[in-house]
C-alpha cells in the first residue's frame, strides 16, 4: 500500500511526544532543541567563552561583540520510522477503539525511543570520543572492599570542572551498578547513624549532583535464531555529566537532540493483512556537543571470573 494512504492523528502524535519509557534516560543527557533545520551549526565550546569581558561602552557606541564559539560543530537530521499491525480480529466490528490506538503508538513510539537511547549509548560510551574517562584496578572496582569510589568521583568532578568550567550536574548509574554502591561501605560510613536502604536523593547529596539517572533498558545481544542472552544497554559504564537546566542549541551542555519534525502518528487500515497500522516517524539528530561535559567510568566492577 502507498504511503499516502497513512493518515496523521494529531491527538496520538502528541501523546507520543509526551510519553516517555521509563527504562530510558537518554532524554536526561540529550535534551530536545525544537524548530531546527535540515542541517545546521552549533557551537564548539572551549575555554575562551568563559573569559570575562569588560562591557562599559561609551554613550550610544557599538556594545562589544562576544564571540561564544571560536569554532562550530555541523549536524544532519536523518528521518527515522517504523509500524505496528493490529490485527483487526482484536477489535471490536472492525472498529479500533482508543485503548488499541494509545497501546499501538505506545508500541511504536517505545521502539523508536530504544533506536534513540542505542544511539546516544553508543556517542557517550566511546572512550574514543570520551576523552575524559577512566576504568578502576582489580583493587579499585567499585565491587571490592578497598574501592575509593568518592576520591575517583572527585577526581572526575574537577576534570570537568577545569575542561568544561562548569559543575557537574547529573549521574548516569545503571540499576546493578547503583544496587552495589548504595550497600559500598564507604558510602555508608557517610550516614553512621543509618541502617536502612540508602536512596537515590541520598546518594546524589554525597555525589554532589541535582540528579541521579538510572537506566533500564535490557537488550538481546544474541544472533536471531539462537539461545536468547540479554545484558543491560549501558553495560557497567557510569557517567558523570554536565546537562544545561535552560538546554537550548547557544548554551554549553553534553549533547543535544536536534527536532526538524517531532514525532508524529498516522494510520491507516491495510486490507491486504486485515490489519489497522500505526506508523511513527521522526526526524531529528543526536549530537554531542561538549565531551568535556563528561568523564566515563568504564568496567567499574571486576570482571567474571577475576
Amino acid at each position: 500500500m502507498p504511503l499516502q494512504d497513512f493518515v496523521k492523528n494529531v491527538i496520538l502524535s502528541d501523546f507520543s511526544v509526551a510519553y516517555q519509557p521509563p527504562a530510558t534516560v537518554g532524554q536526561f543527557l540529550f535534551p530536545s532543541v525544537p524548530d531546527c533545520a535540515m542541517a545546521g551549526i552549533y557551537p564548539k565550546w572551549g575555554r575562551e567563552a568563559f573569559r570575562i569581558l569588560k562591557d562599559e561602552r561609551a554613550l550610544s557606541s557599538e556594545p562589544i561583540l562576544v564571540q561564544q564559539a571560536p569554532t562550530w560543530g555541523e549536524y544532519r537530521t536523518k528521518e527515522y520510522s517504523r509500524k505496528t499491525a493490529i490485527d483487526k480480529r482484536l477489535t471490536k466490528a472492525g472498529v479500533i477503539g482508543p485503548s488499541l490506538l494509545q497501546g499501538g503508538t505506545i508500541l511504536v513510539t517505545t521502539g523508536h525511543e530504544m533506536s534513540k537511547e542505542k544511539r546516544i549509548v553508543d556517542l557517550v560510551n566511546n572512550k574514543n570520543v570520551m576523552l575524559q574517562n577512566s576504568s578502576p584496578t582489580s583493587t579499585d572496582a567499585w565491587d571490592t572492599s578497598t574501592a575509593d569510589i568518592l576520591g575517583q568521583w572527585q577526581d572526575a568532578q574537577e576534570e570537568i570542572s577545569l575542561a568544561a568550567m562548569v559543575a557537574p550536574n547529573i549521574a548516569v548509574i545503571p540499576l546493578h551498578v547503583r544496587n552495589i554502591i548504595r550497600k559500598s561501605s564507604q558510602i555508608r560510613a557517610e550516614f553512621p547513624t543509618f541502617n536502612g536502604l540508602i536512596t537515590d536523593a541520598m546518594l546524589a547529596e554525597i555525589l554532589e549532583v541535582d540528579q541521579i539517572v538510572v537506566p533500564r533498558v535490557m537488550y538481546v545481544t544474541s544472533p536471531k535464531g539462537r539461545t536468547e542472552v540479554v545484558a543491560p544497554l549501558w553495560g557497567e559504564s557510569v557517567l558523570l555529566a554536565y546537562v544545561d537546566p535552560n538546554p537550548g542549541i547557544m548554551t554549553i551542555s553534553l549533547g543535544y537532540q536536534m527536532i526538524n519534525e517531532p514525532r508524529t502518528i498516522y494510520t491507516r487500515y491495510n486490507d491486504d493483512i486485515k490489519s489497522w497500522e500505526i506508523m511513527v516517524e521522526a526526524d531529528q539528530a543526536e549530537e554531542l556537543v561538549a565531551a568535556q561535559c563528561a568523564h566515563l567510568f568504564s568496567d567499574v566492577l571486576t570482571p567474571p571470573g577475576s
